[in-house]
């Protein structure tokens, strides 16, 4: 519950945590939203939060309204990611992939036309959010580092990467998001 999870968590912000990061449903497995987590979080603790905002279990429907009330919460930054496949979890005989949109790339895109004040249909909003959008990368492997130009340019404003080890790693990396 959620109580417990800030109390579990108040050691971390006490010892100078700088953020809490909240995934979506990793592993496709069920878990408290991660919009209403990382705002409880964020509420109690008074460390800024965000969640991560996974396209391939919600339709646009669910994601529009999803980020709009992530902004309402007071959620400044979101984790575009792609997620994990259904049939991983518990649910798998029972859940489907969504695919009103296909990637973490076609998500940063919707972002970014919210935060323009329009809907993925051109229809205007009130209040537009102004998350700051982020993006992941898995290894800085060429593949990786391409599909991370096409988040940049999708609207990504920050990046979360796997551990980095080398730093030629590191370099390739950094290289990419410039």
């Amino acid at each position: 519950d959620l109580t417990t999870l800030c109390r579990e968590a108040e050691p971390i912000a006490a010892a100078g945590a700088d953020l809490f990061d909240v995934p979506d449903n990793p592993g496709a497995n069920v878990g408290r939203d991660a919009a209403v987590t990382a705002a409880r979080l964020q509420d109690v603790l008074k460390v800024p939060s965000f969640g991560h905002k996974a396209v391939t279990h919600a339709n646009l429907l669910q994601l529009h309204s999803g980020l709009l009330g992530a902004w309402d919460l007071g959620l400044r930054a979101i984790l575009a990611v792609t997620g994990d496949a259904p049939a991983m979890g518990p649910l798998g005989s029972l859940a489907q992939r969504v695919t009103d949109l296909k990637s973490s790339v076609e998500l940063l895109r919707l972002i970014r036309q919210l935060r323009q004040g329009e809907m993925i249909n051109g229809e205007a909003i009130a209040d537009p959010p102004d998350f700051c959008a982020g993006a992941t990368i898995g290894r800085p492997a060429p593949a990786q580092l391409s599909w991370l130009k096409k988040k940049i340019d999708a609207g990504a404003e920050f990046v979360f990467s796997q551990p980095v080890f080398t730093v030629e790693e590191l370099r390739r990396l950094l290289d990419a998001a410039v």
